[in-house]
């Protein structure tokens, strides 16, 4: 198996639950057309599955909307509930959405996407977008990331509480919550109660 297509199916098994075909160009540093070559590859060998979907496309990520870092002040839920609420969306449009199949899950040890609630696509969708902006600006934190789906196989919360992502550390253990979606003030006071009860940092994302 080739290095670019391991690289995807390792995302799509550990770390995200599905992405577009242009998402699949930017994560492998290729163009479209190749992009959807490596997909139909993968698809061939029943690794991958394609959907075409009715979903709002997300538009690239800016970067963190709002966090705390242990030790820090208690952050304006209001205001960053604001700045998420406020970044627009891209088009809502029928879009081609690749998932990893139980076949790849188990392949590479990784888990299937829980696809259980379809109109939570485009949330998914749009972190992609935040590891895609970690990828760029904060690489060391890539291979450390691992997506909701993966953190709680064996039954993993904070405080019963199931993080769109987090970043792990040499002893597997969560050293950074990753958020991401239109969040509002309640949701947001359960991310930071559950995260600085457990004394870790939590950056959220548009």
């Amino acid at each position: 198996m080739r290095l670019v297509e391991v690289q995807l199916l390792l995302a799509l098994v550990c770390r995200v639950r599905g992405v577009t075909i242009g998402q699949v160009a930017r994560l492998s540093a290729i163009c479209p057309c190749q992009a959807r070559r490596l997909v139909r590859r993968l698809e061939r060998r029943g690794l991958v599955a394609v959907r075409r979907v009715l979903v709002s496309e997300p538009l690239p990520s800016a970067g963190p909307v709002g966090g705390w870092a242990v030790g820090g002040p208690a952050p304006d839920l209001g205001a960053i509930s604001y700045r998420l609420k406020s970044k627009a969306v891209g088009p809502t449009r029928f879009t081609d959405v690749v998932f990893a199949t139980p076949w790849a899950a188990r392949l590479l040890g990784g888990v299937t996407p829980n696809l259980g609630r379809p109109l939570q696509l485009g949330h998914d969708l749009a972190l992609v977008e935040a590891y895609l902006w970690l990828r760029e600006h904060e690489p060391h934190l890539v291979e450390r990331f691992v997506g909701e789906d993966f953190f709680s196989r064996r039954g993993r919360t904070l405080y019963g509480y199931l993080p769109d992502a987090v970043i792990l550390g040499d002893a597997a253990e969560v050293v950074q919550v990753i958020e991401c979606g239109a969040y509002d003030v309640p949701r947001l006071s359960r991310i930071h109660d559950s995260s600085s009860r457990a004394g870790i940092p939590w950056r959220i994302f548009a």
